[in-house]
Parts: C-alpha cells; sequence; structure tokens
C-alpha cells in the first residue's frame, strides 16, 4: 500500500538517503543501476514535489538521468543495438501520450504516463548504453533476485504475523496478492536460472531465495502466476538441455507432477471449489471484466481511453450488462494486451506487439547456440507475456522497470555476444 511523506523526519531520511544516491551515481555509475534495480519496491513510498506527485522510484530514476546527462554517458550507447528497437517503443510512447491527450482525466493520465512508461523508458536506455558484458547483465538479474528475495522474506513475515487478505490470501504491503505474485516470480525464475550459472559460494544464496520466494508465491494462491511461473520454468530447462528429447519428456513429467502437487495442496480449499464450481468465482469474474473491456474497446477502438481510466469505465459501462458485475474495483482489464489497447489506444499496442516480435526474433536466433542470457530473458519475457493473459503484468511501476529492464537487456545481447565470440577467436 502507498504510504506518503509528510513528517520532517522522514523528508529529512529522504533528502540524506538521495544525497548518499547521487554520490553513488557520480562514483560507481553501474552500482547506481543496480540499486534501483533492487529498491524498485519504493514506489510505493510518494512525495510532492511542487504539487506534482511522485514517488522515490522514480526521483532515484531521474537524478541518475541527470548524472547520466551531465557526464555525458549518452555517447556509450551504440546506436545500432536500439536501431531497431527505437521506433516500435516510440511508437508506444506516442499513442501512450495521444491516448494521454484525449483521457477524460488528463492529470492522472499524465502521471500514468510519466511513471509507467517514462521513467521506465529512460531507465532501459541507461542500461543499453553500460551494458557491455555478460557479468553485467548477470549482476543485473542478481539485484533484481535480491530484490525479490527480500520482498518475500518480508512477505513471509507478514504471513506469520497473521496479516493476510479477508480470503486468507498473502498480500504483505502490496494492494493485492496477485501484485506481490507479479513481483516475486520474476525473482523466482531469475533464481532458478542463476543456480545454473552464479559461482559456487552463491549458488546456496540463491537456492534460499528460490524457496523463500517460491513459499511466498504459493501464499499468494495466484494460479495465474503458478501456471505462468511453471510453464516458463519449464522452457527454461528445455531451453538449456542438451539432450532435447529426454528433456522433453522430463519436463512433461515435471508439468504432470507440479500441476498435481499442487492440486493436492488445493483439493479442499475454498478458493479453488469456488473457482471450479461458483459462478461468483475469479475466473467468473475476469470474464465479466474482458467482456465490459471489449465493449469499452468497440466504443474507442483507435485512441483508447487514456492510462488509469479502466475503472472509471468500467463502473460506467455496467448498464451494458443485465447482470450485476461481480468485482466492482477494477483497476485494469485483468489482461496484458487489452490494457494496452485501451490505456495506449491501437498505435501503443501495435507498437507493443512490434516490440515483442523483435525482441523474441533477436533472441531465438541467439537461443540456437544454447545461449544461457538468450534462455533467460525468453524465460523472463514468456512468464510476462504468459500471465498476462489473466492479469496486467505491466501496468505498475515496478513491472513497468521489470519489462523494459528485459527490452534492454535483450537488445543489448547480440552485441555481447559478438563480444564474446572475438575473445574466442584472439
Amino acid at each position: 500500500m502507498s504510504v506518503w511523506l509528510n513528517s520532517t523526519y522522514a523528508l529529512l531520511g529522504l533528502a540524506l538517503g538521495l544525497a548518499g544516491f547521487v554520490w553513488l551515481s557520480q562514483k560507481r555509475f553501474e552500482s547506481a543501476i543496480y540499486i534501483i534495480i533492487f529498491l524498485l519496491p519504493l514506489y510505493l513510498l510518494k512525495i510532492k514535489i511542487f504539487f506534482i506527485p511522485t514517488n522515490v522510484l522514480e526521483i532515484l530514476i531521474g537524478l541518475l538521468f541527470l548524472t547520466w546527462f551531465f557526464k555525458k554517458k549518452y555517447k556509450n550507447i551504440n546506436l545500432e543495438n536500439i536501431k531497431k528497437i527505437s521506433l516500435p517503443a516510440l511508437i508506444v510512447l506516442i499513442g501512450t501520450i495521444f491516448s494521454a491527450l484525449f483521457s477524460q482525466n488528463l492529470n492522472i493520465s499524465a502521471g500514468i504516463l510519466k511513471s509507467w512508461f517514462v521513467a521506465p523508458l529512460i531507465l532501459a536506455l541507461i542500461i543499453v548504453g553500460e551494458i557491455k558484458t555478460g557479468e553485467q547483465i548477470k549482476k543485473m538479474f542478481r539485484w533484481l533476485a535480491y530484490s525479490c528475495g527480500l520482498v518475500a522474506a518480508v512477505a513471509l513475515f507478514y504471513f506469520l504475523t497473521g496479516r493476510l487478505t479477508f480470503d486468507g490470501r498473502l498480500a504483505a504491503f502490496f494492494l493485492s496478492p496477485n501484485h506481490l505474485a507479479m513481483y516475486l516470480a520474476p525473482g523466482f525464475l531469475l533464481s532458478l536460472a542463476l543456480l545454473e550459472s552464479g559461482p559456487k559460494k552463491e549458488r546456496l544464496f540463491f537456492l534460499v531465495i528460490l524457496i523463500v520466494s517460491g513459499l511466498a508465491l504459493y501464499l499468494t494462491f495466484s494460479y495465474a502466476a503458478w501456471l505462468a511461473v511453471i510453464l516458463a520454468a519449464i522452457f527454461w530447462i528445455f531451453a538449456r538441455a542438451k539432450n532435447k528429447k529426454r528433456a522433453l519428456i522430463i519436463c512433461g513429467l515435471l508439468l504432470i507432477a507440479l500441476a498435481g502437487f499442487l492440486s493436492l495442496l488445493q483439493l479442499n480449499s475454498e478458493k479453488l471449489n469456488n473457482f471450479l464450481y461458483s459462478d461468483r468465482s475469479s475466473w467468473q469474474s475476469r470474464i465479466m471484466i474482458w467482456r465490459a473491456a471489449w465493449q469499452i474497446i468497440r466504443d474507442h477502438p483507435v485512441l483508447g481511453i487514456g492510462p488509469g481510466m479502466f475503472q472509471d469505465y468500467y463502473l460506467r459501462y455496467q448498464s451494458y450488462f443485465f447482470t450485476p458485475y461481480l468485482e466492482w474495483t477494477a483497476p485494469q482489464p485483468h489482461n496484458l494486451f487489452l490494457a494496452f489497447w485501451l490505456e495506449t489506444g491501437l498505435l501503443g499496442l501495435a507498437g507493443f506487439i512490434w516490440l515483442l516480435a523483435i525482441f523474441f526474433k533477436k533472441l531465438f536466433g541467439l537461443l540456437k547456440k544454447s545461449n544461457y542470457f538468450a534462455a533467460t530473458l525468453i524465460m523472463l519475457m514468456g512468464y510476462i507475456l504468459i500471465h498476462g493473459l489473466a492479469d496486467t503484468t505491466y501496468f505498475k511501476n515496478d513491472l513497468a522497470v521489470v519489462f523494459w529492464l528485459a527490452v534492454a537487456l535483450g537488445i543489448s545481447l547480440p552485441n555481447v555476444e559478438r563480444k564474446i565470440e572475438t575473445i574466442k577467436s584472439l
């Protein structure tokens, strides 16, 4: 849940922390990037600057950008890296701007444009300029895994002290269990990948993160997250295996075993029974939300409705349905592609799909060489898209940064691989 920093002590502490971050960005710029990745949940700490609402994460990205700009680090950007990806990314941004300009609440839409598109894109651009080696990419993986591991540990403390949602699910300090699951899942998957490639001394640490984040993820009871994580992890295991036929059999058995194990754990649970048999289940609620979202799209197919406006339109469109909504609070349409169409317009959706096509084309090309980084980034993006079929795995500050981080690392990877091949040939 968001916390506004209003007290003198809170503001003084923030000022000292930001001063330390500025010093770090001057002395060790790359380390400042890792700190931002580690501190992604700080978007929940909000503040107003000259009546403009912002948050600590945005301020950190802004300060990093100023250092990057005045130290002329933009000269490090390899234009070849961003040439193919820049146009679809720009189309996403332009689509969002147009959708925001025609929004019924420009203040809300402009704020979301700033937080979920501009700030993450700036950070992604900075990262593209800094990534030169595979070890740097691994460090990005590590720091995101560290962050998710810490959040998972805090979430388990919430569980042990009985602070759960009304239906017995773990949300910790996030708005909902689904939001917690969407943040934990990338760290869980990256910990799995780091178990293979990390130094021996670190592997035990990543195993602990894997267990802690996996337990917290389970306690969210987010079925969509479970399924997406399992499928993404199985893909990664298959992609990394040398014997594909044997790996296919193992992955199939693993999928059956995990599905059976989770089903047994949930066999008599109220959530599973509601999901399977109730006409008021979360699945039925999502179907109703998707129907409402599609009706809104039919009425606003080109520009959409503007970022952050789904809740208002969703309530307004109740009159289109004879049956009352099962869920009245729906800030997002529980589908990544519907959300992009509604909040960035047809132009933004087209740019998003184009961006994904380039991303996967590049990485699947590298995957033929059994590339560790390509397999890991495809796993991460695959999770985002699979879970995004039932939730909106982009439209939060931290989730948007994770998405653009994956894109930035993905487009930097071919250049990193060329350097590795050059070194091997010497």
